[in-house]
C-alpha cells in the first residue's frame, strides 16, 4: 500500500511540474507522453545561406539601419561606403567580444563582410576607430 501511495504522489509531482519543465526546456527538448521521457530536438545548423539576409551600410559616419531584429541563423552583411578604413568590432568600445568567431575585422572602402547570427541575445557592433559609428542587433531563437 505504501508503494502505491509513493507512486501516486510521484506521478502527481511529475504531472504538476510538466508545464514548468516543458517551458524551461522547450527549445531543446519535447516531452514524450508514451514513456514519460524528454526527447532532444535536432539542433539547427546555421550556414551562410540559411535564414534571412540583412544589409547594413556604413556611410557618412553612421550605420544604417541602426537596429536589426533578426532570428537565429539569419545573417548580416556590413558594407563600408565611407572613404576611410573601418575596424569593425563587437561589444562596447574597449570591451570587445567575439561574435560568430569574429572579434574584429578590417573593412576597407567598398568592401563587405558577413556574419551569421548563431548566438541569441542583444549585441552591438561598432567602428573601433570611431565608436560613435555603431549599430545594435537582437537575435531571437527560431
Amino acid at each position: 500500500m505504501l508503494k502505491k501511495i509513493i507512486l501516486v504522489v510521484g506521478i502527481l509531482i511529475v504531472v504538476a511540474s510538466l508545464p514548468f519543465l516543458t517551458t524551461y526546456v522547450s527549445s531543446a527538448y519535447i516531452f514524450n507522453e508514451d514513456d514519460a521521457t524528454m526527447v532532444a530536438l535536432p539542433q539547427i545548423e546555421c550556414t551562410e545561406l540559411s535564414g534571412t539576409a540583412y544589409e547594413s551600410k556604413i556611410e557618412n559616419n553612421s550605420i544604417t539601419p541602426s537596429y536589426i531584429y533578426a532570428k537565429r541563423c539569419d545573417r548580416i552583411t556590413v558594407t563600408n561606403l565611407d572613404n576611410e578604413v573601418r575596424r569593425i568590432a563587437f561589444g562596447k568600445h574597449e570591451q570587445h567580444v567575439t561574435y560568430d568567431g569574429i572579434t574584429e575585422t578590417i573593412l576597407p572602402k567598398d568592401k563587405s563582410f558577413t556574419f551569421v547570427l548563431r548566438q541569441t541575445g542583444k549585441y552591438v557592433y561598432h567602428d573601433h576607430n570611431n565608436d560613435e559609428v555603431k549599430a545594435d542587433f537582437i537575435v531571437s531563437s527560431n
